[in-house]
C-alpha cells in the first residue's frame, strides 16, 4: 500500500519556526480530506543544547482548539 500525504506544512525559510521551551505548548489544527488511519507523522526538528524530551499528541478539536486527552502520542 502506498502512503498518501493528506496534510502538509512546508517550511519556507529559517524564520518559519516555533520556539518551544519551558513547558510551552504549540498546536496546529487540520481536517483530513477523508476518513483513514494515520500511520506516520513527520516533523522537522532542531534541538539546541540538551532540552530533554519533546512530546507530541493528536487531539480532537472543539471551537478551533485542542480538547480532551491525546488520541495518539509520542516522544522525541
Amino acid at each position: 500500500m502506498a502512503y498518501v500525504i493528506d496534510q502538509q506544512a512546508t517550511v519556507i525559510n529559517e524564520y518559519n519556526h516555533s520556539y518551544i521551551a519551558g513547558g510551552r505548548q504549540n498546536a496546529q489544527t487540520f481536517t483530513p480530506s477523508t476518513n483513514h488511519i494515520c500511520n506516520t507523522i513527520q516533523m522537522c526538528l532542531y534541538r539546541v543544547g540538551t532540552p530533554g524530551v519533546l512530546g507530541f499528541g493528536i487531539r480532537a478539536v472543539s471551537a478551533g482548539k485542542p480538547t480532551g486527552s491525546d488520541l495518539a502520542s509520542g516522544t522525541y
